[in-house]
């Protein structure tokens, strides 16, 4: 009853959060800024918002980045007398509002409740225009892709100091939004746009006279104006082409992300077919007892070994005569004696790896371990080694093989996920520097995944660090949902496609496995009264996970007590299925990965809301 009470509560929440966050909003209906340059090089900037606010609030905040300036020389805010526009009132009529600065954000304290509200904010910041010997430069985000806020009908002045000809300076827009230069006077330039959408940047890059600031020092003794027209003469091309760039890397998002779901449909469609086939062709696997024990759990697992299936393989050296096992108090203890050689390259490595200890007997050497010890020795590069040598190994060729599937899919993908990366990145005017470093980072990856493609894990982070440097670079959310629209088809390839799928004739001999485990769990498996036949199927009940069942159908306690040293898996078979099932074959790992990049090349950014 609790519980279905608990339910109903969540559900209700879940129906009426929704809701309440729609009864919270606020709306920034217009803003008005101006920028003043000073001589010494400062930016004095004025701000009024005219805010909409639906619901209680506590306040509005504003985000000055640090970057391209020497520090905020202060911050202030105001609510500002009614009716008044920007520049018509004073800090007089004004009434002065608290503020906390909490990193780069500055919190403004005015309570609001379903109200209109205009506040207005000051600030100077140092040093925030570079002169040189030729030209002085302001280049300025008033915001950037970390606002989060729409914001309406924005209107910005940038005031120069001294009057100017309109020869005398040159003025540049990066903006993936609608705005534009709409008036120059003698004084200023303004830029307006009806909408300024929240997560875009837009920067404004004006080159006047070094005259204007006689009390600013060089940035930097040289010139730099020929350099910068030069590089805004590249940009306002790559801007000018921007929006065919964005439309022809969506259209081409889309037709890949139709042609992989095709290839993933008929993949599948195959798939299935064959296993249909392959059920109706199960009675020709022959007996359980002819199969290699390992081969038993590669199939059983299509292809997919975990780390209790090494237990596979030590049945497979055991039945073949190459290791010896014995009982201990609660353990067993496999014994290889060193002089036998004949052993393949997954046998080899399962040896090498596990059979640590030394040990004389009877004036024979032996190597020998334990489950324990395998548990405590385990690792993973251990176990995934053995592995790929299992799988590439020929006498599984019959029932398993590589995917050419997996593997040329992987490497399609690759290629076309950078490449279009590196594309959009370009069309939207990314800055070379960060192209530059997102192409080694990406290429590395890439090489990483395509060299090992049989490890899918490598793939799915390349595929999980792509858009994250997308989003975090990109400003075109139509092309970003068709890119995640590529990337989910992306990890649904890898989750349908099985690096080793089994053959027909594997698909065959899996029919078979089941029905087999079946029968052992069930208690109907042809047992037999032999010993050694007994104890060959305890071993592949053990492999199939069903031991528990088995025993209790065939394991006789003290029935085959005798044979304890000739058989040592039958004598206790209740103890053998206890001890193989409390000893867990596995390992622990952990890992990271973090990628990050920073914005264009101008000063200033930030963002606008309320708290």
């Amino acid at each position: 009853m609790k519980k279905t009470a608990a339910l109903c509560f969540l559900l209700l929440i879940l129906i009426f959060l929704p809701g309440c966050d729609e009864e919270r909003d606020y709306t920034i209906e217009r803003l008005d800024i101006r920028a003043y340059i000073l001589e010494d090089g400062d930016l004095y900037v004025e701000e009024l918002y005219t805010y909409d606010f639906k619901g209680e609030f506590n306040g509005t905040t504003r985000t000055i980045k640090k970057k391209g300036h020497d520090g905020v020389e202060f911050f202030e805010a105001y609510l500002p007398p009614r009716g008044k526009s920007l520049g018509e009132f004073s800090l007089e009529d004004s009434q002065r509002l608290k503020t906390e600065l909490d990193g780069e954000t500055y919190y403004v304290y005015t309570a609001s409740k379903n109200e209109k509200k205009r506040v207005y904010y000051r600030y100077r910041l140092n040093n925030a225009v570079r002169k040189y010997k030729d030209t002085a430069e302001f280049y300025w985000a008033f915001f950037d892709s970390s606002n989060e806020s729409d914001l309406h009908r924005v209107t910005i002045d940038v005031i120069l100091p001294k009057p100017f000809a309109k020869d005398q300076i040159r003025y540049f827009l990066h903006e993936r939004a609608d705005g534009r230069f709409t008036e120059i006077t003698d004084h200023s330039i303004r830029y307006q746009t009806t909408l300024f959408p929240a997560g875009v940047t837009s920067e404004i890059r004006l080159l006047f006279p070094g005259e204007f600031l006689p009390k600013a020092d060089l940035t930097a003794d040289k010139n730099r104006k020929a350099d910068i027209l030069s590089e805004e003469k590249a940009l306002q091309a790559r801007f000018a082409a921007r929006e065919r760039l964005l439309e022809t890397g969506k259209s081409a998002l889309d037709l890949m992300s139709l042609t992989l779901l095709a290839a993933i449909l008929s993949y599948v469609f195959f798939r299935i077919l064959r296993w249909v086939l392959a059920r109706g062709k199960s009675g020709e696997a022959g007996r359980l007892e002819e199969l290699d024990p390992l081969l038993v759990a590669l199939v059983y697992r299509k292809g997919k070994l975990k780390p209790q299936d090494l237990i596979a393989g030590l049945f497979s050296l055991y039945q073949r005569g190459i290791i010896r096992i014995e009982k201990t108090k609660d353990d067993f203890k496999f014994l290889w004696e060193e002089e036998t050689q004949d052993l393949n390259k997954h046998e080899r490595h399962l040896i090498d790896s596990l059979f640590k200890k030394r040990e004389r007997i009877w004036g024979k050497r032996y190597r020998t371990c334990t489950l324990k010890s395998i548990a405590r020795r385990l690792n993973s590069d251990t176990f995934h080694d053995w592995k790929e040598h299992v799988l590439t190994h020929r006498s599984f060729a019959p029932d398993i093989r590589e995917s050419g599937f997996l593997k040329y899919i992987t490497w399609c993908l690759l290629l076309v996920h950078f490449g279009i990366s590196i594309y959009l990145y370009y069309a939207d005017v990314v800055d070379n520097k960060f192209i530059v470093l997102a192409g080694v980072v990406l290429g590395a990856l890439a090489c990483r995944s395509a060299l090992k493609y049989r490890r899918k894990g490598r793939f799915i982070l390349f595929l999980a660090i792509s858009p994250f440097a997308l989003v975090t670079l990109l400003e075109a959310s139509d092309v970003l949902d068709a890119y995640f629209d590529l990337m989910l088809l992306s990890f649904l390839s890898m989750a349908v496609a099985p690096a080793f799928p089994l053959t027909f004739k594997g698909m065959t001999r899996r029919s078979a496995v089941k029905s087999w485990r079946k029968a052992l769990k069930d208690g109907t498996y042809p047992a037999g009264s032999d010993p050694e036949q007994r104890e060959k199927l305890l071993q592949y009940a053990i492999v199939l996970g069903v031991s528990d069942s088995f025993v209790r159908h065939y394991g006789d306690v003290g029935k085959y007590s005798e044979l304890a040293k000739k058989l040592p898996l039958i004598a206790d078979p209740r103890e053998t299925s206890l001890t193989f099932s409390v000893v867990p074959i596995t390992w622990n790992t952990s890992s990271g990965s973090g990628f990050s990049v920073g914005g264009g090349g101008g000063g200033g950014g930030g963002g606008a809301g309320a708290f």
